[in-house]
C-alpha cells in the first residue's frame, strides 16, 4: 500500500470561496490576559447559550481599532530597533536531511525497537487507547544512557540560568538562614498573588501532600493545590511560597537568562526539522522528548531564517513557558545541591517536561487507526468490501458551516484556507475538490461582522431557523444524490443545530430513517417502478459483540447502502466535528477529558485517511503495520498532535499558541504562518527574549517609572532576594546590603554610588518593612543596625556631622506620611539629630577620661519596654511598646515642631520667592511644611519652654504625634 508514502509535492490548497473560521488567533499579546477570543464550538457537545447583543460589536470594534492604532504607535520605534542583539542562533530548515543520514543497521533497528516499546507502553497506560491522560504520556520506557546525558545536560543548564537569577537577586532560597524570617503569606511572597511564579509548597497538615513540592503556575494555579486539598486545609496549614517572581525580573536579567537557556539547550534540541516518524522516534530515543528536541531548535531559530515553522520566540507563550519550567527545574536542583536530605521529599512528577512519552502516542495512535479501519473492512459484506479494495472511488466531505476567519490586521498577510478545520479538508479534499457545506454562511446572524466581533463568529444559536431548514434541506439533497448515483465515500458531520428541524434526530438515525428509492417500491404510488428484491436502505456496520452501530475509533459510524442494479459503491462515514483538534479558546479549560477527546479525533482522522487512500487507491492493498521510516510524520494525525499534547499537557502552553502551532505542521512547503502578518500572536521585536509582564509593559509603553506595585516588588523583593542567598545570618545581611546597593526602576539593576539614594533606598526598606510586615522585626532590626554602623557620611569627610540635606527627601517622605496617618512616632527631644553622630547637644557636654569635652552620646535603646524619668517629677513610667524602628531619625522634636509654624512657614516662602525673582534657587530651607497640622508630645516626656523644650527625660526620646488644627495643646495623655 501507498498509504504511508512520502509527499512529493505540496498539495493545493481549498479552493473554495469563504472568509471565515472557528479558529482566530488575533489580537493576543499576552496569553495569560487574552483579548476577545474565538467561540469555536463543538455541535454536537457544547451549544452555546450567548446572547447577542447588536449595539455591543460597534462599540467593541471601534474601542479595538483604537487601541491597536496606539500601540502601533507606542511601539514604532521598537519595531525598527536594529540594535537588539538576537541571542538566536538555530538554523533550522525543512525536510530531507534528517531522512538523508546514513544510519548503520543496528541505529535502525534500535529505532525500531524503540518505537515498539514506546507504542507499548503507551497502549497500556492508557487503557488501550481508550484514556488519555498525563500519566499516560508520562510513562516512558527506561531511560538509556543517552537520555539520561540529555537529562542531566538540560538540568545543568536551567541550574545555571537560576544561579543568574539569583546573583541578581531574583530568587528566594528555602534553605537560607533567613527564609524563617520572611512573612510568606505577604502578597510580595506568596503564589497566590496573581502573578506568574516559580513556588515551593509547605502543607503542615497531616495530610502532608505536596509538602516540599517545587511547580510553576500563572495568576490561577492556587486554585489547584485548593481544589486538591479543600479549601480550609490550604488555608489553615498550607503555605504556597513564591520562590521566583517572573512577572518583575529587571529586563536585563531576564535577557541574560534567555541567552543562558538557549546556549544550553542548544546542543540538545533536533539538528533539523524531522521528516518522517521514524525521525520524531529517533530523537527522543536519543534525547529528550522529540517535542522538546522540535521546541528548542524553533524557539532558537527566527521566523526570517525558516519559512517553514521557526520563531516560536516570536509567538506568545513559547518563551515564557520555557522559562517557567526551567526555573522550576533549576530552583529544584539547588535546592538539591544545598540541603541534598531535604531534596527527595515529597517531590511529585520532579521536572515532568523532560520526560513524555509523546511518540509512543503518535506511533499506537497511527497503528491503532489503521487497524481498526482494517477490522472495519471485515464487517463489510463481502461485496462491499471488494468494491472498496478493487476499484477507484472518490470521497466528499459535507462540512457543516463554511470554515474560515476574519482578516484583521495582525492577519492581513496569512494565506487564504490555512486556518483551523480548513487545513484538515485540505489533507481530505485537496484544491477543494468536492468539499461541500451546509450552511453557506457562518453563524453570525444577520449581520457581516467586523473583527472586533470575533467572540461571536461561531455562537451557533445566531443561525435562524430557516437557515438551519435551510442547511437541513441541503444535506438531504446530497445524501439523496448519492444514494442516487453511488461512487464512493460521503463524509458527513454531526450536527446538533441544524437537527433541531429535524426533530432533534442524531445523524445516524436520521440517515437510516432515509428512503430514496421509496417510489421506486411503494406499490401503492401511481408512477412507482417495478422492482423485486428488498428496497435498499442505509444499514450501519454493526458491532460483532453488541449488535449495536460500530464507533469506529469512538469517533466514526459507517453506513453501506447495497443495491442490486449497479456496481457503484455507496458508503457514509458519519463523524464527529473533528475542529476540537484546533481548539483556540482560552476561556475554555484544557482538561484532561477535553484534551483526550482530541487524541481520539487525531487518531479518528487517521483512520478515515487511511480509509480514503484505500478508496482512491486502485487494487488497493490492506496495510497491516505501519512503517515509520516512509511515513512523513506531518501527514500523521497522531504524530503531530502527539507533540502537541506534549505543549498542551507538558509545557502548559496556552490554546491558541498550541493551535497555531499544529496549523502550521499542516501547511506546505514554504508557509511559516509565525511570520508577522499572520498571526495575531506576534510578539513585539526587540521584546522576543523577554517573558516577564513588567519589563514587556514598561518596553511597550516606554515607561519611566514604575508603579507602587512594580517598586515593592522588584526593589524591596529584590533586597529580601539578595539576602537569602547566604548561607550564614551575616552573609544573608551583608547580601541584602548589596542588593540595596542597586537600582531597579529601569531595565537593569545598575550599582548605585550616591550615598543620598543609598540612604534613601534602605530608609524606604525599613518604612515598608514595618508598614506592612513583609519580613519580621527582628530581621528589620538587624538590617537597619547594620546601614546605621556602616552608612558613608554624606557630609564633610573631614568631621563626624552629616549634612541633614543629604537625607531630606527620605524624612520629608517618612514625616509626610506620620502626618497623613496621624500614629504614634518617637522622636529625638534635643541636641543634634545626626544620623551618624546623634548627640544631646551643647546644653549636655560630658568629659572623656583624656579630658576632653564633648557633646553627650545619644544611644537608642534596644526594642522592649521603655522606662524613663518624668520631667519635673522623681517618679518613672514605663511604656511597653517601644521600638527602635518607630524612631524618626535625622531630626528633633523641636525642627519638628517648627515645621508647624504657620509664621516661619510664611517668611520661608516669601524668601524663596525673593531669591525666584533673583535668579537664585534657596537649596538650604525645610521643603515640606505642615502649617494646618500641630505636634503633640507625650506628657511627662518633656517640658516647652517657648517653643523649645526646656528639660528633658533622662532617655531623650519623646513619644509623639501629629494633630490636625494648628493651635492647642502640646501634650497629650
Amino acid at each position: 500500500g501507498d498509504s504511508y508514502s512520502a509527499r512529493k509535492k505540496p498539495k493545493p490548497r481549498l479552493d473554495f470561496d469563504r472568509g471565515w473560521d472557528e479558529d482566530n488567533d488575533g489580537g493576543v499579546e499576552d496569553d495569560r490576559k487574552p483579548a476577545a477570543n474565538p467561540v469555536k464550538v463543538r455541535p454536537n457537545k457544547r451549544p452555546r447559550d450567548d446572547v447577542y447583543d447588536i449595539d455591543s460589536p460597534e462599540k467593541e470594534s471601534k474601542k479595538k481599532k483604537k487601541k491597536r492604532r496606539r500601540k502601533k504607535e507606542k511601539t514604532a520605534s521598537t519595531e525598527g530597533d536594529e540594535s537588539w542583539d538576537d541571542p538566536r542562533r538555530g538554523g533550522a530548515a525543512r525536510g530531507g536531511d534528517s531522512a538523508a543520514l546514513k544510519r548503520d543497521e543496528n541505529s535502525v533497528n534500535a529505532t525500531l525497537a524503540y518505537a515498539d516499546m514506546s507504542s507499548n507502553l503507551y497502549t497500556s497506560r492508557s487503557d488501550n487507547l481508550r484514556r488519555h491522560t498525563f500519566s499516560s504520556y508520562h510513562a516512558v520506557p527506561e531511560k538509556n544512557e543517552d537520555q539520561r546525558a540529555a537529562t542531566r545536560a538540560a538540568k545543568s543548564t536551567c541550574l545555571r540560568a537560576v544561579n543568574h537569577l539569583a546573583e541578581c537577586n531574583e530568587v528566594i532560597d528555602v534553605h537560607s538562614p533567613i527564609y524563617h524570617l520572611i512573612n510568606r503569606d505577604h502578597k510580595m511572597f506568596n503564589a497566590n498573588n496573581g502573578r506568574t511564579n516559580a513556588y515551593h509548597i509547605e502543607n503542615r497538615s497531616a495530610d502532608g501532600r505536596y509538602d516540599g513540592k517545587f511547580g510553576n503556575g500563572g495568576p490561577d494555579r492556587a486554585g489547584y493545590y485548593i481544589n486538591e486539598l479543600g479549601e480550609e486545609t490550604f488555608e489553615r496549614h498550607v503555605t504556597m511560597t513564591s520562590i521566583v517572581d517572573l512577572d518583575n525580573i529587571v529586563a536585563d536579567t531576564q535577557r541574560e537568562f534567555t541567552k543562558i537557556l538557549l546556549d544550553g539547550l542548544r546542543p540538545l534540541g533536533c539538528k533539523t526539522i524531522p521528516t518522517t516518524v521514524f525521525d520524531l522516534v529517533e530523537c527522543s530515543r536519543t534525547g529528550l522528548p522529540a517535542a522538546l528536541q522540535l521546541a528548542i531548535l524553533l524557539l532558537d531559530t527566527p521566523s526570517t531564517q525558516c519559512n517553514d515553522l521557526g520563531g516560536l520566540m516570536e509567538i506568545s507563550g513559547w518563551l515564557l513557558d520555557f522559562a517557567k519550567h526551567s526555573i522550576e527545574t533549576g530552583v529544584t536542583e539547588r535546592a538539591r545541591r544545598r540541603l541534598p536530605p531535604a531534596a527527595s521529599v515529597n517531590f511529585q512528577q520532579p521536572d515532568e517536561w523532560l520526560r513524555c512519552n509523546d511518540i509512543g502516542f503518535g506511533v499506537a495512535g497511527q497503528q491503532h487507526g489503521y487497524s481498526a479501519i482494517n477490522e472495519l473492512l471485515t464487517l463489510f459484506p463481502e461485496r462491499i468490501q471488494k468494491k472498496i479494495l478493487k476499484d477507484r472511488h472518490v470521497l466528499t466531505w459535507l462540512a457543516n458551516w463554511k470554515p474560515g476567519v476574519i482578516k484583521t490586521e495582525e492577519t492581513q498577510h496569512r494565506p487564504d484556507f490555512s486556518r483551523g478545520t480548513e487545513n484538515l479538508y485540505a489533507m481530505f479534499c485537496p484544491g477543494g475538490r468536492n468539499f461541500i457545506d451546509a450552511q453557506e454562511t457562518p453563524p453570525t446572524g444577520d449581520r457581516d461582522p467586523s473583527s472586533g466581533d470575533i467572540d461571536l463568529c461561531y455562537d451557533t444559536s445566531l443561525y435562524t431557523r430557516s437557515q438551519n431548514r435551510g442547511a437541513c434541506d441541503k444535506r438531504d439533497g446530497v445524501l439523496h444524490d448519492h444514494a442516487m448515483r453511488g461512487g464512493g465515500l460521503l463524509v458527513v458531520e454531526q450536527c446538533n443545530t441544524s437537527m433541531k428541524e429535524r426533530g432533534g434526530m442524531d445523524m445516524v438515525s436520521y440517515i437510516r430513517s432515509l428512503r430514496p428509492f421509496e417510489d421506486q417500491f411503494d406499490e401503492d404510488q401511481p408512477d412507482s417502478v417495478e422492482l423485486t428484491g428488498v428496497e435498499p436502505r442505509w444499514t450501519p456496520v454493526l458491532d460483532r459483540d453488541t449488535g449495536k452501530p460500530l464507533q469506529v475509533l469512538d469517533r466514526i459510524v459507517f453506513l453501506y447502502m447495497d443495491v442490486g442494479w449497479d456496481n457503484k459503491l455507496r458508503i457514509i462515514a458519519v463523524i464527529n466535528n473533528p475542529s476540537d483538534i484546533f481548539d483556540s479558546n482560552t476561556k475554555r479549560p484544557q482538561t484532561e477529558e477535553f484534551v483526550s477527546e482530541m487524541c481520539k479525533t487525531a487518531m479518528g482522522m487517521d483512520g478515515l485517511k487511511y480509509f480514503s487512500t484505500l478508496l482512491e487507491t486502485e487494487n488497493a492493498v490492506i496495510v497491516e503495520k505501519i512503517d515509520i521510516r516512509t511515513m512523513p510524520f506531518r501527514d500523521s494525525f497522531s504524530a503531530m498532535f502527539g507533540l502537541v499534547f506534549y505543549y498542551k499537557k507538558f509545557l502548559k502552553l496556552c490554546s491558541k499558541s498550541s493551535s497555531l502551532f499544529l496549523q502550521n505542521l499542516m501547511q506546505p512547503s514554504g508557509v511559516n504562518l509565525n511570520c508577522v502578518g499572520r498571526t495575531g500572536l506576534q510578539r513585539t521585536r526587540g521584546q522576543h527574549d523577554l517573558f516577564g509582564l513588567s519589563a514587556r509593559a514598561e518596553a511597550t509603553q516606554h515607561l519611566k517609572k514604575v508603579t507602587g506595585i512594580d517598586r515593592d516588588n522588584k526593589v524591596l523583593r529584590s533586597i529580601v532576594a539578595g539576602g537569602s542567598n547566604g548561607t550564614t545570618l551575616e552573609e544573608c545581611l551583608q547580601g541584602m546590603k548589596e542588593a540595596t546597593l542597586r537600582d531597579r526602576k529601569g531595565d537593569s539593576d545598575e550599582r548605585i554610588t550616591d550615598p543620598k539614594k543609598i540612604s534613601n533606598n534602605s530608609r524606604y526598606f525599613v518604612r515598608k518593612a514595618r508598614e506592612d510586615g513583609f519580613i519580621k522585626p527582628e530581621l528589620i532590626d538587624r538590617y537597619e543596625a547594620m546601614f546605621q554602623s556602616e552608612t558613608a557620611n554624606s557630609g564633610n569627610p573631614d568631621n563626624h556631622n552629616t549634612s541633614a540635606y543629604g537625607n531630606l527627601t527620605t524624612l520629608d517622605e517618612q514625616v509626610q506620611h506620620l502626618v497623613d496617618t496621624q500614629r504614634e512616632f518617637w522622636v529625638q527631644g534635643v541636641g543634634n539629630a545626626d544620623i551618624n553622630n546623634p548627640n544631646w547637644g551643647k546644653d549636655f557636654p560630658v568629659t572623656t577620661p583624656t579630658g576632653e569635652t564633648r557633646y553627650r552620646e545619644m544611644i537608642t535603646p534596644p526594642a522592649g519596654p521603655l522606662t524613663y524619668k518624668v520631667v519635673g517629677s522623681k517618679q518613672s513610667k514605663t511604656i511597653d511598646d517601644y521600638h527602635p524602628g518607630l524612631v524618626v531619625r535625622g531630626t528633633t522634636a523641636g525642627t519638628l515642631r517648627d515645621r508647624c509654624n504657620s509664621d516661619k512657614h510664611k517668611k520661608a516662602v516669601a524668601a524663596a520667592e525673593k531669591q525666584a525673582a533673583n535668579g537664585k534657587a534657596s537649596k538650604r530651607k525645610k521643603t515640606v511644611w505642615f502649617p494646618d497640622y500641630q505636634l503633640q508630645i507625650k506628657r511627662g516626656m518633656a517640658k516647652y519652654k517657648g517653643r523649645k523644650i526646656a528639660e528633658i527625660n533622662d532617655t531623650n526620646l519623646v513619644k509623639a504625634r501629629f494633630v490636625l488644627g494648628n493651635k492647642g495643646v502640646v501634650y497629650y495623655d
